[in-house]
Parts: structure tokens; C-alpha cells; sequence
């Protein structure tokens, strides 16, 4: 039981402590999952182990998601997360990565145990449909965000800034959560730049010297065969 209870510690702690993120950045067959928790150091126990073996058990969670591997799958603990603390004077920042390939996400951790309803699939675009309650909600609220350059054919995110789609779960919202996201495989938009513009002006300018130059070549040589 002990082993399957930190088996979820990370999902637990993906939205505890001061802050955290939940993002996925999906392009063409992959899908990168990161995760960062910023915890203050003085929510994170210490204590000296009791040489009673009949002391109860002491419940530290967040040292062993701070120190121990993770794993992004449900079935699999020869792998592991990608893993990085950084350490600062007042809190701990920790990062979980992962590069799934198109048909292995289903089986994440995070589509396992997270979501009542869960709906993916990628033949032909990428369907994602997560509803009904969440069960990963241990702060007041967690956004998370889908990453993507591909063409979005639908989405019913709260918030898009460029190509991040935001929802925004708070308590109020566990029972009923609603994320729905179709996504074009193998095709990306391209965002022109806003150099582009003057470019094709220089472009077109120097196409036009150029057969200015031609022209009056032309008419050189045939003004010598007169």
C-alpha cells in the first residue's frame, strides 16, 4: 500500500506548494509533458527517525517527491521523469519532464488518475476530451496549458495568448471539469513576421533592377547590330 501511495505522489504535488504549472507542448507526433511546484522550505518536514518501532509513521510526502524518481507511467518503473531542483534560500523549485510519442499518453499517470472521463485520440488529428471530476486539485486552483504551432481546428479553453490555450480549474469546478482540444497532425501554422513586409518590398525591388538592367542590355545590343 505504502509503495502505490508514493507511486502518486506526483500527481499529488503537481499543483502544491506556492505555485505550479502543468503544460503540454504538442507537435506533429509528440507530446512533451513539465511539470514545475515552487515549495516553500518550511512546509517541507524535518525530523529525526525514532529508534521506537512503535512510533507511528511519520507522513512526509513532499521529501520524497523532492528527492526520490518518478515515473510518467502508470505500468512501467524502468522509466523515469526528467528531473531538475534548483535550490533557492526560501523555496525549492521542482521540474518533472517527459517526451511522450503520439500513442503512448494514454497511459500517463496524468490521463490514469486525474480525470474521471478521458477521450484522446491521434489517427487522423489529435482529439483530446477530459471531463467530469478532477482528482488533482490540492491548491485553491492550477492552470494548465496546451502548447502547440499546429493548426487548432476547436478548443474550448478560458484563455489563449499566441499558441498557449489555458483552462483555469478552481475548487469550485473538481466535479465538473471540461477540456476539449482538436489539433492538426503534421501541418504548422506559419506566423509571418512582421519583417516580412518590407522583405518582399526589397525582393520585389530587386527583381525589378534586375530586369531593368536586362532590358537595357537588350537594347544596347541591338543598337550595335544597326
Amino acid at each position: 500500500m505504502k509503495k502505490i501511495k508514493y507511486l502518486l505522489i506526483v500527481l499529488l504535488f503537481i499543483i502544491s506548494g506556492c505555485s505550479a504549472e502543468y503544460n503540454l507542448t504538442i507537435y506533429d507526433d509528440e507530446i512533451k509533458e513539465k511539470f514545475t511546484s515552487v515549495i516553500n522550505k518550511n512546509e517541507i518536514p524535518t525530523y529525526v527517525k525514532s529508534s521506537d518501532p512503535y512510533a507511528p509513521e511519520f507522513d512526509d510526502q513532499l521529501t520524497p517527491f523532492i528527492e526520490n524518481e518518478q515515473h510518467p507511467f502508470l505500468d512501467n518503473n524502468d522509466i523515469i521523469y526528467d528531473k531538475e531542483v534548483v535550490e533557492e534560500d526560501t523555496y525549492r523549485q521542482v521540474t518533472y519532464k517527459y517526451k511522450y510519442k503520439k500513442e503512448e499518453f494514454i497511459n500517463s499517470y496524468v490521463m490514469k488518475y486525474c480525470f474521471e472521463n478521458v477521450q484522446y485520440d491521434y489517427q487522423n488529428n489529435y482529439n483530446i476530451n477530459l471531463s467530469g471530476a478532477f482528482y488533482c486539485l490540492r491548491s485553491d486552483s492550477l492552470d494548465i496549458n496546451i502548447i502547440t504551432k499546429s493548426k487548432v481546428i476547436s478548443n474550448n479553453a478560458d484563455f489563449k495568448k499566441g499558441n498557449t490555450y489555458t483552462w483555469h480549474i478552481e475548487k469550485k469546478d473538481v466535479d465538473n471539469v471540461n477540456i476539449n482540444m482538436e489539433i492538426e497532425r503534421n501541418h504548422t501554422v506559419r506566423n509571418l513576421s512582421k519583417n516580412t513586409g518590407p522583405i518582399a518590398i526589397v525582393f520585389i525591388i530587386l527583381i525589378l533592377i534586375v530586369l531593368s538592367i536586362l532590358l537595357v542590355l537588350k537594347k544596347r545590343l541591338n543598337n550595335n547590330k544597326i
